[in-house]
């Protein structure tokens, strides 16, 4: 990853986030998200990263197809 890619993880997780949120973990699992594969696209463009169970402290992801 280059330190660009490092520096806007870096400042999303400096963006408005609820108190709860441990911005240290956040920036943490992005890190290791792009680690993985980069999310970028081209152009300034990126698929965004799926959502975290445990940065969103609930037990399981909301699954927004169930008829709940």
């Amino acid at each position: 990853m280059d330190s660009l890619a490092k520096q806007h993880f870096e400042e999303a997780v400096e963006l408005p986030l609820p108190e709860a949120i441990d911005r240290d973990l956040l920036l943490r699992l992005f890190l290791a998200r792009e680690a993985l594969a980069s999310t970028a696209v081209g152009d300034g463009i990126a698929l965004s990263h799926v959502r975290n169970p445990i940065v969103l402290h609930v037990s399981r992801p909301h699954n927004s197809s169930s008829s709940n």
